[in-house]
């Protein structure tokens, strides 16, 4: 089945505002996310560091979960979505390597966590500074599957139209 999903503006009352849309084509019985990102007007922000379009879209991820293989532990993606930020490597606690290499638009692989408060440090994936540091808080996700998404900008200020400064927030099947 082909879905159309459109971008309007806040102050939309009507289908005809929309400003732009994408198609997607979704399979029965299978198990899809959807995540919008990106800028509308990526002329009026700081480029990425990579040289990765950051305009509006939509990112299908496949595949993926609403229950982890697990029950004991969570099941998480990691999932970047920062305009601004270089390629990066995401470390659990500092130490345990769960996000490799993922550039603006990429989601890592599914990793097993324990569920309870956790830090996510994003460090530049060629120099291995530290970009920004997130905590986030898996308590009564044994067994469950969820996707981490870090958004936002690194660079908060009049060269991102002061936009949201970067954080993360965990997506969960309901």
């Amino acid at each position: 089945k082909t879905t159309t999903i459109g971008f309007a503006p806040a102050n939309s009352t009507s289908f005809r505002d929309v400003t732009s849309s994408r198609k997607f084509k979704l399979e029965p019985e299978s198990s899809q996310s959807a995540i919008v990102n990106g800028v509308e007007n990526p002329g009026g922000f700081a480029p990425n560091p990579d040289g990765i379009d950051t305009g509006l879209d939509i990112h299908l991820l496949e595949n993926t979960l609403e229950t982890g293989p697990d029950a004991s532990q969570a099941t998480l993606m990691i999932v970047n979505e920062i305009t601004d930020i270089p390629t990066s490597n995401v470390l659990l606690d500092d130490a345990t390597l769960i996000g490799n290499s993922l550039s603006y638009g990429t989601a890592g692989g599914y990793v097993l966590v324990q569920p309870q408060a956790h830090s996510l440090d994003f460090r530049n994936a060629g120099t291995n500074n530290r970009i920004f540091k997130s905590s986030v808080e898996f308590f009564g996700l044994r067994g469950r599957a969820g996707i981490v998404i870090a958004s936002g900008f690194v660079d908060s200020t009049a060269a991102n139209q002061n936009g949201a400064a970067v954080s993360t927030f965990l997506v969960l099947d309901d």
